[in-house]
């Protein structure tokens, strides 16, 4: 392959970046400056060199972007882009812990429970400690973020309630190993602590992956800082990609200074500069320029237009009310409309989801489409979750969670008393459900015995079954021989039945894309859904889900202060986030950028008059043009 072929096209920082192979390097990329172009064509400049593309690691934040970068790369280099491992960082080390689980004391079938089943134990956990699970569970989120047990975290604390708090993780962590499952943070967590525990296990994954990069640098926890550093291996390979501007997930864990102090944790870190907007008119640059110019904690860059488009203005228009913001977003995307923009190319943002309400009822009153981009993702949804909770415990017969929820759809008569029975035996003689529910001395009644006879004869017949069906039949198969389509048609008849038959008709499709039920369950576990973008249809969504997307039209609505800046946002930090969710609102678009005010709010049920985004007043008055 001519190597200089791929590189046409690319402008001199991409060239640059592109043709970084080894040691630690960062490439900054301001929105639209082409990063994934980038990425790729150093890949396949990479195996062009002579690199072999099996030693080659990406590490992208969404599976969309992985699937979007390893089907450009096989389309530019043909079958060996198929030996390149992509995927997000939970994926990455899930592949990783499944070789290797048994050493942290994990079995290798282990699975990862969803949010729902996590929720359930915090809950009963919270209940003992008289704590509010959500307090729990974002406690305990921090901790494995920062990378601390609860061993360490105990020695921190300052107050009983601390103390009861950090008692709640350590029983979380042990029902969770009982179970054999992990949650999201532990696929992270207990990869870092196995390379920290075993140096072997360390040095045959960085033989096995010996160039790494990694995207979205700008929004790494401590945790993820952690993990890549490993990853890098003892020559630091690992090419970094990030947008200071564009950090906004503070509140998640994330931490910008990582980025911005990589220096200290690479001191031979060469740094690259993608500066040039490829995405937006020139006004637009100079808005999202002219606001994050405020911040004081960023890294030096250059930023410009590099489509030689200077644009129309961008439109500010002040209104009375909410309701008065909603007919004006209305009339706007009715006059887009007419100018030839399809309704999938607008799109409406907001700092807050109820945000979206009256703008709902105003495009519905319009017979406009809209979606809702954040719904109940299809592998969340009850009926989904239900058929998997089957075959998840056909795969971990130590997952109570799936137990509970398989035992009770269709429902079998096992009440809670009964499932505690059985949950304490399990966790007291170490053993999983169906060897424990076998038992004589388990202390179930006669009827809760013959009915877990019953189910557990059924789950044995699925696993027969198992052994020669594919995870498509294997679902068919749940639905009809445990009884559920039949519960579930009566269960759902007055509520959404046609809409949820069609998801399990889906889930059936979707199965057939999978080789056994195993990869099923876990991608189910990983996944999270995307935009549509085939439906042509007005997207409304916040700001933080529209990071990565592009739209020839953005409106950002409710442009005030207490909204956005966020009431929450007390600190200069805080605001200094919240300027980088704006910029990255506004380069959301492509050609045309709407913004509104509304003076009055309703705040606890009452109009209030509200002052005007402090962002706005930031933006140079002559890139507006003031309705």
């Amino acid at each position: 392959m001519n190597t200089e072929k791929l590189l046409e096209g690319l402008n001199d920082g991409q060239r640059e970046a592109v043709k970084h192979i080894k040691g630690p390097a960062l490439t900054t990329a301001t929105a639209g400056a082409g990063k994934t172009r980038v990425v790729i064509t150093r890949t396949q400049y990479m195996i062009a060199n002579g690199v072999d593309p099996s030693t080659i690691l990406l590490t992208t934040f969404t599976n969309k972007a992985a699937n979007e970068i390893k089907e450009r790369v096989i389309d530019k280099i043909g079958e060996k882009g198929k030996l390149l491992t992509v995927g997000t960082y939970h994926s990455i080390c899930y592949k990783i812990l499944r070789q290797y689980a048994t050493k942290l004391d994990f079995n290798k079938h282990f699975t990862i429970i969803d949010e729902s089943d996590s929720d359930k134990i915090l809950k009963e956990i919270g209940k003992k400690y008289s704590i509010d699970p959500d307090t729990l569970k974002q406690a305990i989120s921090e901790y494995k973020t920062q990378y601390k047990t609860p061993q360490q975290a105990m020695q921190e604390v300052d107050t009983e309630k601390q103390k009861d708090i950090i008692n709640g993780y350590q029983e979380y962590q042990d029902e969770l190993k009982r179970q054999m499952v992990m949650d999201f943070d532990d696929l992270l967590f207990n990869c870092v602590k196995l390379f920290e525990l075993f140096p072997d296990v360390l040095a045959e994954i960085n033989s096995r992956w010996q160039y790494i990069s990694c995207d979205e640098v700008q929004d790494s926890s401590h945790l993820d800082s952690r993990l890549t550093y490993y990853l890098s291996g003892p020559n630091n390979n690992i090419f970094m990609v990030g947008d200071d501007y564009q950090a906004i997930y503070g509140f998640r864990g994330s931490d910008m200074s990582i980025m911005l102090n990589l220096k200290a944790t690479y001191p031979n870190l060469k740094i690259y500069n993608l500066g040039i907007n490829y995405r937006s008119t020139d006004t637009i640059v100079n808005i999202g320029k002219s606001i994050i110019k405020n911040n004081t904690q960023q890294m030096d860059k250059e930023v410009s237009c590099g489509r030689g488009v200077e644009g129309m203005k961008a439109v500010f228009t002040t209104v009375k009310s909410q309701q008065d913001q909603a007919k004006k977003i209305v009339a706007y995307i009715k006059t887009m409309k007419k100018k030839g923009v399809p309704y999938k190319e607008m799109a409406v943002l907001y700092r807050n989801n109820f945000l979206s309400r009256n703008i709902e009822k105003a495009l519905m009153e319009n017979q406009i489409k809209y979606k809702i981009y954040g719904g109940i993702p299809f592998f969340n949804r009850a009926e989904i979750q239900d058929v998997l909770s089957y075959l998840k415990l056909l795969v971990n017969p130590y997952d109570f969670q799936a137990f509970k929820r398989s035992v009770a759809c269709p429902k079998r008569g096992i009440g809670e008393k009964a499932l505690d029975t059985i949950e304490n035996y399990c966790r007291d003689n170490n053993l999983n459900i169906r060897t424990a529910i076998a038992k004589d001395d388990i202390g179930l009644k006669p009827k809760a015995k013959k009915a877990l006879k019953e189910y557990v004869e059924v789950i044995e017949h699925l696993e027969n079954l198992s052994m020669q069906l594919e995870p498509h039949e294997m679902i068919q198969q749940v639905l009809l021989c445990t009884g559920y389509y039949a519960w579930f048609q009566e269960q759902y008849k007055n509520d959404n039945l046609q809409e949820r038959e069609e998801n399990l008709t889906e889930l059936v499709s979707v199965a057939k894309e999978y080789i056994n039920i195993d990869e099923l369950i876990t991608q189910a576990s990983l996944y999270k859904e995307e935009l549509e973008e085939e439906e042509d249809a007005v997207q409304l969504l916040t700001m933080h889900k529209s990071k990565g997307l592009e739209f020839k039209c953005v409106f950002i609505i409710d442009l005030a202060e207490g909204c956005m800046p966020s009431f929450r946002a007390t600190s200069v930090q805080d605001i200094e986030e919240e300027r980088r969710l704006m910029f990255v609102a506004v380069t959301r678009a492509k050609d045309y950028l709407f913004m509104m005010y509304p003076q009055n709010q309703q705040i606890g049920g009452q109009n209030k008059y509200v002052q005007i985004s402090r962002f706005i007043k930031e933006i140079d008055s002559d890139l507006l043009t003031r309705f």
